[in-house]
């Protein structure tokens, strides 16, 4: 049985004539941690809110651990939602915090001291439990706000872009911390982020949102090596993916010759289904499989190359990134391991290998390449 089900679910602000999220179905297993990721004004936080019992449901139905939930009040969905503000009480102390939700729900006090106390040593807060939140650090405060959801023992948890108030060492830190409680309560989980990193390191499974529309679920290395569509393509991956628009020069024998638009005449042999000659096609490479070699030197083996000039390099130490500028209509990045000593205005190839190259339709579909090329 599915811990949280979607079935046609659907949300519709009429006053604003605006549909936030389409007809979503979705299935979530027990124990698995789901991320909701996309951009702002994707759906992802309104889809959270509707598991929290925060949001109306226009159509569709919701079940929680097979029941169906839609008219239920929220604190009897046996849900916990952690807030990217920590919204603690600030005359409060830590362990007060933690514990206000039991005492307003007239736990016994032995009951109450036992779950404080278990969450405080799962998240190491017991040197912390007298202070107030003034006296803590974000990472600390957002510890207190998952401990406030710990001890309510729910059957999911739901987490609202946690992490977004924290600098980056923090949530590096929090990562890691809310991966491995996850892992130890082996609680259901449903977290929403806008950052891609996070999605990547901390899910299962995530679903990638637009427009309120599911444009793919999977894990995470499935979305990023074998993206669905555009949307996916470049929204999962750091650096984003490379995207060449091209068109089919001609189909032979299950083989398609696919020119590029760049300043250079460039083409791509490929095995690729369903197309037609004058398609318009994208061809997309990620910065870590594009490479760069000197203007003179011949293309490898089956790849192709792009005369280009480097536009800008930023070096970070542990790798470098090289911009370059081909005539195409957006700037070519590629990853280079190390120290680069390519400077801007020189001129060089950027070589377009097949194996490496992803290939979508004009309506944004990924249009299988065949394995072994």
């Amino acid at each position: 049985m599915s811990a949280i089900r979607f079935r046609d679910v659907h949300k519709r602000y009429d006053k604003a004539n605006l549909d936030t999220i389409r007809k979503v179905d979705l299935d979530i297993d027990d124990g698995e941690f789901v991320v909701f990721v996309g951009p702002s004004g994707c759906g992802k936080s309104t889809l959270l809110r509707m598991v929290a019992g925060l949001e109306d449901i226009s159509s569709g139905e919701l079940s929680i651990k097979g029941k169906r939930v839609n008219e239920t009040p929220p604190s009897r969905r046996g849900v916990a939602m952690v807030f990217q503000s920590y919204a603690l009480y600030p005359h409060m102390s830590v362990y007060d915090n933690m514990a206000f939700g039991l005492k307003q729900a007239k736990t016994d006090k032995a009951t109450v001291d036992q779950r404080v106390r278990k969450a405080s040593k799962i998240l190491q807060l017991d040197p912390l439990l007298q202070r107030l939140p003034k006296e803590l650090s974000g990472g600390q405060r957002q510890r207190v706000a998952i401990g406030r959801a710990i001890v309510r023992e729910p059957e999911v948890f739901l987490f609202d872009e946690p992490l977004s108030n924290l600098d980056a060492k923090l949530r590096v830190q929090m990562r890691l911390e809310i991966k491995r409680l996850q892992r130890e309560l082996a609680v259901t989980s449903i977290y929403v982020t806008h950052d891609q990193v996070e999605a990547m390191t901390l899910a299962d499974r995530i679903v990638a949102l637009d427009a309120g529309v599911i444009q793919q679920v999977g894990p995470p290395l499935e979305l990023y090596a074998r993206p669905a569509n555009l949307f996916v393509a470049g929204f999962i991956g750091s650096p984003k993916m490379n995207f060449l628009p091209g068109r089919v020069q001609s189909v032979a024998e299950g083989n398609a010759v696919l020119t590029i638009d760049a300043d250079s005449t460039a083409t791509v042999k490929l095995p690729l289904a369903g197309v037609n000659a004058g398609d318009a096609v994208t061809l997309a490479m990620r910065p870590e499989t594009t490479e760069i070699i000197a203007v003179d030197d011949p293309a490898p083996l089956g790849a192709t190359v792009l005369h280009a000039k480097v536009e800008s390099v930023e070096r970070l130490g542990n790798i470098t990134f090289v911009y370059l500028d081909a005539g195409t209509p957006d700037l070519i990045t590629v990853q280079v391991m190390g120290h680069s000593l390519l400077a801007s205005g020189q001129r060089v190839q950027a070589v377009v290998r097949p194996q490496n190259t992803h290939v979508f339709n004009a309506g944004g579909a990924s249009i299988a390449v065949a394995a072994g090329t």
